[in-house]
């Protein structure tokens, strides 16, 4: 069994406020509401030191969805929704908000190590595609070897 544990760089903070709203299916009062909470918000940085204080401009935020809200998460999950379904009887993916893992199973080893790339290969595509970042190095691949009980 081959197993990967994805970690997206920053994947609140990287999705796409035109791509959402192409990518929902929510129209009328919903996509307005929706609309008005992602579009116009402001950030700016504070630093307060006790004898200096100083600000920066504040800037309109084009991406990311607001986190620490109750909302953050069901917005992310709701922008990767369209997420390839990769399962079939040796590859199985498994998602909660921006936490992704694929598992692949095979009898032949060379058969999980074919479809772990391709089904590997698939998901940083689809991660592409919707602006996300995979960061190889916080990305882990997990193996086990077939165990046979007697």
């Amino acid at each position: 069994m081959l197993g990967v544990s994805c970690y997206l760089t920053k994947a609140f903070d990287c999705v796409n406020h035109k791509l959402f709203k192409k990518k929902t299916e929510f129209c009328g009062l919903l996509l307005d509401w929706f609309d008005s909470y992602l579009e116009g918000r402001k950030q700016r940085v504070d630093l307060k030191f006790p004898k200096f204080n100083t600000s920066s401009n504040w800037y309109i935020v084009k991406h990311g969805v607001p986190q620490g809200s109750v909302l953050g998460p069901l917005l992310f999950s709701l922008y990767i929704n369209d997420f390839p379904v990769l399962n079939n009887k040796i590859t199985n993916v498994m998602m909660l908000a921006d936490d992704t893992g694929m598992l692949v199973t095979a009898i032949i080893k060379n058969n999980i190590i074919v479809r772990f790339n391709f089904n590997l290969n698939h998901i940083s595509k689809c991660f592409q595609a919707n602006c996300l970042v995979l960061n190889p190095i916080n990305t882990k691949v997990l193996k086990s070897e077939p165990t046979i009980f007697i």
